[in-house]
């Protein structure tokens, strides 16, 4: 879900001036629903498309300070954890963070930067400025992006909410096929995706990309509230306990 951190969060667009630079220089249509029609916000985050797969990956529609880039992105992390962040109501949302000594590198037409954190996380995406409804949560009126985005970004976005890490016990090939897991469902989701707060969320996402059974129509409530309780009797994390940010 969009998180409920804060109503909009007005990023800005930086439309590049380069044809080899093509970011987010779109728009995009609510197909139906409530919103039928409306232009999306997509001003803090999207689908990533994948321009290249080897030792690297090659993606577009990175987000970081506000505006999209292109992401280097190396093929194995070192950690790889289960995000979970407090919201304004009792249900958390959650998504994966991936940590890289190599570092990720980001380019766009104006600069270059590299960056150790980025995340992937499943959002709602309304109408350009809209605020989080649960109505509209539960009876599908919002579209579902799966976005690749800085931790820096993230934490701004998250303001004083609580954003906790568990890092996951993995194997380096078991981090490099989550991470593969994520970019993919990503780049194959859908643009018209429609978000659905008790069957295509946050959570629900994190499930797939684990390739782990997904929470049911039932589990959801449950999930929600404590998505570490419900994900320890399927995945092993460290006994170090999580890092709070």
């Amino acid at each position: 879900m969009r998180f409920v951190f804060r109503a909009g969060y007005p990023f800005l667009f930086c439309l590049t001036l380069l044809s080899s630079f093509s970011f987010a220089n779109e728009t995009l249509r609510i197909p139906k629903g409530r919103y039928r029609g409306q232009i999306a916000d997509l001003s803090f985050g999207q689908n990533i498309e994948i321009l290249q797969e080897g030792s690297r990956y090659l993606i577009e529609n990175f987000f970081h300070s506000g505006r999209y880039w292109r992401a280097s992105i190396p093929q194995t992390p070192s950690k790889v954890y289960v995000l979970v962040v407090d919201t304004d109501s009792k249900y958390k949302h959650v998504g994966m963070a991936f940590e890289f000594p190599s570092r990720v590198i980001l380019e766009d037409a104006l600069s270059k930067k590299s960056l150790e954190l980025m995340v992937m996380d499943g959002v709602a995406i309304g109408p350009v400025g809209f605020e989080w409804d649960d109505f509209d949560a539960v009876v599908g009126n919002y579209l579902f992006h799966k976005r690749s985005i800085s931790m820096e970004s993230f934490l701004n976005e998250a303001g004083a909410k609580q954003v906790c890490l568990h890092e996951l016990q993995s194997s380096a090939s078991s981090r490099a096929e989550i991470l593969r897991s994520a970019l993919w469902s990503s780049h194959s989701n859908p643009k018209d995706n429609m978000f659905q707060l008790m069957s295509n969320n946050c959570g629900q996402e994190l499930s797939r990309v684990l390739g782990i059974r997904e929470p049911s129509f039932f589990e959801v409530p449950k999930y929600s509230e404590d998505p570490v309780k419900w994900l320890q009797s399927k995945v092993a994390f460290v006994a170090a306990g999580p890092s709070c940010l």
